[in-house]
């Protein structure tokens, strides 16, 4: 056989494995400038980013502020459908990641999923059509609210489930997905391609004016453990779709109560820790159930453990102005670095910096909290002006105590 014989036949069996990865629906993520969208056909994730080209829809960042569908007599008209996308959880400096999200019919792929909020009592009519090739998706939380997490549905590639319910019980839920490849040994709970699938699902009661203000915000955790173990090196943890320093910041004013729900969407534990203030906890259940506790039952909390899954709502109060944090209380879910953007070694002088040490020594589940006067105490403030004082610093060597 020739030489030129052999070359073509080492190139059809190339082509052979690279068709059958594409046919099985396997994709990855490229180094690329902002905004460009290109392809590639490549044989695995995580560590296959070289840089080549890779075509997919980008997918958005969801705030949960609007909720889906279209409410009409009491009834809420919703259409889904999990399709595959690109995903940047930090900046488009960076490497997309490679996943599967849900999107309203004929809108951008989101992450967290579009919110379904309604009042007690509303119908929810909804269609989720699945377009991600392969295992079929097992899609949960679709009945009525308190529910049974084993009441699963089985979609096909390429077919539509349709269903009807009635919400039920007020509360703090969600929905959520998976293919099935890759599960938690632990939980039994998606980590990789198809951990983004999940979306808030909450329901009002009938006679409350849900606050306007309230946020709702959803942990995730993407996690590449395609060596066959978990590891930190290629992980990415993120509240509402973004990571430690992109996260939203939030603002607030003194005296001005805030309400939060959360929602643990992803297979590990999170103490979730205040700086600053005491939360009031409210409420406390998972994807199928919540106890919203009456007054007697909420208690005040600055660290409160949200488990795989779990969910609470929780009401605070500024008190002082300032730059504050809510964050994960496990030191590994805070830490600095990113394999999907290269990152510059941070300076002695850096390190030292407060801003800079700030915004670059952490990562992860982090949000910025800035919280200014109300302007209930602004119009409340003297409008003389406050004579300047001379103060006299002494700074003394302090003697040493003995121990014993």
């Amino acid at each position: 056989m020739g030489i030129n014989n052999l070359l073509l036949a080492a190139s059809c069996v190339l082509l052979f494995f690279l068709f059958a990865f594409e046919v099985n629906g396997h994709f990855s993520s490229s180094r690329g400038t902002a905004g460009e969208v290109r392809k590639v056909i490549s044989c695995g994730y995580g560590k296959s980013r070289n840089g080549k080209d890779f075509i997919a829809e980008e997918i958005s960042i969801n705030d949960n502020r609007n909720s889906a569908g279209a409410l009409n007599n009491g009834v809420l008209y919703l259409k889904l459908e999990t399709k595959k996308g690109s995903w940047y959880p930090e900046t488009h400096d960076g490497d997309p990641l490679p996943v599967y999200a849900f999107a309203e019919e004929g809108k951008p792929m989101q992450i967290p999923g579009p919110i379904i909020r309604v009042t007690e009592g509303t119908i929810i009519n909804a269609e989720v059509h699945n377009t991600i090739p392969g295992q079929p998706l097992v899609l949960h939380g679709f009945y009525s609210r308190p529910g049974n997490d084993k009441d699963s549905i089985s979609i096909p590639y390429g077919q539509t489930y349709k269903v009807q319910f009635r919400a039920g019980k007020a509360g703090t839920y969600f929905y959520w997905a998976s293919d099935g490849t890759y599960k938690d040994d632990y939980t039994g709970l998606p980590y990789f391609t198809d951990s983004q699938l999940y979306g808030a699902l909450i329901i009002d009661p009938p006679d409350a004016r849900p606050d306007p203000q309230e946020r709702i915000f959803m942990i995730g955790i993407w996690n590449d453990t395609s060596a066959g173990h978990l590891t930190n090196d290629s992980e990415k943890l993120i509240i509402n779709g973004l990571t430690w320093p992109y996260t939203e910041r939030l603002f607030y004013q003194t005296k001005i109560p805030v309400h939060w729900r959360l929602i643990n969407a992803s297979n590990q534990e999170h103490p979730m820790h205040l700086h600053g203030f005491f939360y009031t906890v409210t409420s406390r259940g998972n994807a199928d159930s919540d106890h919203v506790y009456k007054d007697r039952e909420k208690y005040l909390s600055v660290t409160e453990l949200l488990l795989p899954h779990q969910t609470m709502s929780v009401t605070w109060t500024p008190e002082r102005e300032g730059n504050w944090l809510f964050h994960c209380h496990t030191l590994v879910h805070i830490m600095a670095g990113s394999f999907l953007r290269k990152e510059p070694e941070m300076t002695e002088e850096q390190m030292s910096n407060i801003s800079t040490h700030a915004r670059d020594a952490m990562g992860g589940l982090l949000m910025g909290i800035t919280v200014t006067s109300s302007n209930k105490e602004i119009k409340a403030a003297p409008d003389k002006e406050v004579k300047e004082r001379e103060l006299t610093l002494v700074i003394r060597k302090k003697r040493a105590t003995s121990t014993r």
